[in-house]
């Protein structure tokens, strides 16, 4: 799903009870754009870009759309035809992946989202 030039970074540990019912946002240092086949997202604070492929562009618009991480992958699960629990595995980890490399922001679904949806 995700392709990088770069490193991650440390994120504390939170488990998918508090994972799903977060509220995913693009944070300003990060700028994103679809391509043909592919999307790319450009961290410009640490000057790394990022390659997402068909299905991991998806995830992340549906991510981002979506009122939680639950939210996001109940529709996957239904637009792709497969059983939610395979969904759930692959988006904690996708979300992990993003959260470790500063992509993505996770906030509470009750809070005001923050950063911005910085395309380009």
């Amino acid at each position: 799903m995700l392709m990088s030039s770069g490193s991650a970074a440390d994120v504390p540990p939170m488990s998918w009870n508090e994972l799903r019912r977060c509220r995913v946002a693009v944070p300003e240092h990060v700028v994103h754009r679809a391509l043909a086949e592919e999307t790319v997202l450009l961290n410009v604070s640490t000057s790394t870009y990022h390659t997402l492929d068909a299905v991991g562009a998806r995830f992340f618009d549906t991510m981002r759309q979506a009122a939680t991480v639950e939210a996001a992958c109940e529709q996957l699960a239904a637009e792709y035809e497969q059983p939610l629990e395979r969904i759930t595995a692959d988006m904690e980890a996708f979300c992990r992946d993003l959260v470790e490399r500063e992509l993505i922001e996770l906030t509470a679904a009750s809070a005001a989202p923050a950063g911005h949806r910085g395309t380009v």
